[in-house]
Order: C-alpha cells, then sequence, then structure tokens
C-alpha cells in the first residue's frame, strides 16, 4: 500500500498522505486535530501590544508614537537620498534641482510630522 506523490501537491497534502499511510483510517479532521493538540494543549497568552493602558488617550498615544517614529526613519531615509543625489549630481542641473527637490520634500514631510504630532497631543490633552 504505497501512495504516489504528484509534483503540484502541497507541504499540507503530503503531510495528509503521510499520516493517512502512517495511520491507516485516519479520517481529516481527526488529523488536523492530531496535528493541533500541541498547540491547544501548550495554549499561549500574547501580551497586549497596547500596554496596559487602554483608554482612547492611551491607544491614541500609542498609534501617534509608532506612526512618528516610521515617519522619522523614513524622513532620514529621504534625507540620505537627496544628500547622495546632490552629491552625484556633478553639476548637472537637473539632477541638481531633483536632489534639492528630495531635500525638500524631506523637510516639509518632517514638519507635517510635526505638526500632526502637535494636533494629537493637543487632542489626547483634550480628551483626558
Amino acid at each position: 500500500m504505497i501512495f504516489k506523490l504528484s509534483q503540484r501537491d502541497t507541504v499540507k497534502e503530503i503531510l495528509i498522505k503521510t499520516m493517512l499511510f502512517i495511520v491507516p483510517g485516519v479520517k481529516k479532521t481527526s488529523l488536523c486535530l492530531l496535528l493541533l493538540a500541541p498547540l491547544i494543549s501548550y495554549a499561549v497568552t500574547i501580551p497586549n501590544p497596547l500596554g496596559d493602558g487602554t483608554s482612547i488617550s492611551m491607544i491614541i498615544t500609542r498609534v501617534t508614537d509608532f506612526l512618528f517614529s516610521l515617519g522619522l526613519a523614513i524622513a532620514v531615509i529621504v534625507f540620505l537620498v537627496g544628500g547622495f543625489q546632490y552629491l552625484f549630481s556633478f553639476g548637472s542641473e537637473q539632477k541638481t534641482t531633483q536632489a534639492r527637490n528630495t531635500l525638500m520634500y524631506g523637510v516639509v514631510g518632517t514638519i507635517i510630522m510635526l505638526v500632526g504630532k502637535g494636533v494629537t497631543a493637543l487632542i489626547v490633552s483634550i480628551i483626558g
């Protein structure tokens, strides 16, 4: 009693065929329960990613802090790209203008992030 594998079989199908070959008479549902048993028996508690406080002001603060950190990382990348564009423009007026625009967009984006951070801090202070 040998089972055949084809090249189109997924890992799940191969695993099911193997288990059905090893343990004859096992249905797919009982096989799934058998495979999920370790996960069910060792239930893991997932910590709250927002921390202990779950008030609306705490959620707003945590989300905006994350977005602000992400925006700062992107701003640093934009400034580096603009600096390298300016460095490698070799006096070409078109490339120098493109580098200046990239740096200007980075500055404008950083200003928008700072204003947004201030607005959210104001909203959080009003909410309490």
